[in-house]
């Protein structure tokens, strides 16, 4: 029988508060054995196949950004491009922070529920969407 996708997400869950110590303890033990040294080379072996593997993410979201363009504008430089999150409660991570953190489904999933905008076009998004005080508008009629 095979399980769905939230079946094993609870089933995961389950088994791992039933072996925490255990799971903890294997977590702190598996690098104990490695001097300073082998962690360093270790970390120094993996590093270039990191760096590649998060090159071809930012690549493949920029062409992303390059297609489809500023849903405001229609500008289509993705130096310029930003993803907005449509609803900010429903944002769990900026695609920015989340490109070496999460796997490729969970930012495609986050990429959904956002916008793509200019940075222009992202700050007049915001303005509209912040009510500004009074402040700003007496300091703007002193200037005058």
């Amino acid at each position: 029988m095979a399980f769905t996708k939230e079946q094993k997400k609870v089933y995961s869950k389950q088994y791992y508060l039933d072996h925490k110590e255990k799971l903890q303890q294997q977590s702190r033990t598996y690098y104990a054995h490695l001097s300073t040294e082998e962690k360093i080379k270790r970390r120094q072996k993996n590093y270039p196949r990191i760096k590649h593997w998060r090159q071809k993410r930012i690549a493949v979201v920029r062409r992303i950004k390059q297609r489809i363009g500023c849903r405001m504008c229609g500008v289509k430089n993705p130096v310029v491009l930003v993803f907005h999150h449509r609803d900010s409660g429903t944002k769990r991570f900026s695609i920015s922070e989340g490109i070496d953190r999460y796997s490729w489904e969970t930012i495609k999933r986050e990429m959904r529920k956002c916008d793509i905008l200019c940075a222009n076009c992202h700050l007049i998004t915001h303005d509209k969407l912040v009510p500004w005080s009074n402040g700003y508008d007496i300091a703007l009629s002193r200037r005058r």
